[in-house]
Parts: C-alpha cells; sequence; structure tokens
C-alpha cells in the first residue's frame, strides 16, 4: 500500500513519463451567441506548467445550437496570456444543422487537443467560437453548461 509517509518527498520530476502532474477545470453557464470568427468564449483554464516540454491534454464538452443552417466550429488557444483570442489554435471540432434548424435542437461537441506547453509560465488554454454560413451560434442554450478540463502529463 502507498501511505503518505512513502510520498512525502516526491516531487513532479520524480514521476514516470505519462503521469498526470496537474489538472484545471472551467465551466462556462450562461447562454453565449456568436457571429463572427475568433469569438473568445469566456470559458478557459490555467496553471503554471513544470517543464516547457511537459505535454498538456486538453478536453471539453460543448452543447451548442444554431438559428440558421450552416456551421459552428470550436477550437483551443493557447498561450501565456489569458481573457482573449490570442495564442496558438490546437484541435478543431464542427456541428451543423440541416433543413429548418431551430436553437431548440442543441448539438453536442466533444473537443479535445494534445500539445507541448512549450513555457513554465502561465499557460491559459482557451476555447474560441466561429460562426460559418451566417446565422447565429450558441452554446449554454437552454441551461446547458460547457466544460473544459487541462492536464500536464510528464514527458
Amino acid at each position: 500500500a502507498i501511505t503518505s509517509a512513502k510520498l512525502a518527498g516526491l516531487t513532479r520530476t520524480d514521476m514516470p513519463s505519462g503521469s498526470v502532474l496537474q489538472v484545471a477545470s472551467a465551466e462556462i453557464t450562461g447562454e453565449v451567441s456568436f457571429t463572427g470568427t475568433n469569438i473568445y468564449s469566456g470559458l478557459q483554464a490555467s496553471f503554471t506548467p513544470t517543464s516547457s516540454s511537459s505535454k498538456i491534454f486538453a478536453i471539453a464538452t460543448i452543447q451548442n445550437a444554431t438559428n440558421g443552417t450552416g456551421r459552428n466550429e470550436f477550437y483551443f488557444k493557447h498561450g501565456t496570456t489569458g481573457g482573449d483570442n490570442s495564442g496558438t489554435k490546437v484541435g478543431d471540432v464542427y456541428t451543423a444543422q440541416s433543413g429548418s434548424a431551430s436553437t431548440t435542437n442543441l448539438m453536442s461537441a466533444s473537443l479535445s487537443a494534445y500539445f507541448t506547453s512549450g513555457t513554465t509560465s502561465t499557460l491559459y488554454v482557451k476555447m474560441i467560437l466561429h460562426k460559418h454560413d451566417g446565422g447565429t451560434g450558441y452554446i449554454n442554450k437552454i441551461g446547458s453548461n460547457c466544460t473544459m478540463t487541462i492536464m500536464e502529463i510528464a514527458v
């Protein structure tokens, strides 16, 4: 059995490759509408990586809708600035409705990305929204919530 005495003095650098070193999560609970491109959603998580070579695994669940035909696109951007749409784009997922689209027809998407942290400064991972083909896209329509989790993985 692993006891707290055996864990005393264990540091992150002692962890084997593939170990999860830290986790951060976020949730956005209010409805967000979007009509343009490269729009910061308000959903972001952050931590300070222990190594610039650490791998980061990011995952989000997205409940969304559109009031017209066309695609909603979701992706992550990561970098050392939070609260905006800056950073390096990773991951990508689209949802679409055809025919008589309705904002009461919810769509669900999962978004994930795996990348190298590249920094030992605070790393922000943000979900970005992009509406294609006109109309308005929505997240968190009808009381649903979007969530995000990021993990630092030892290499």
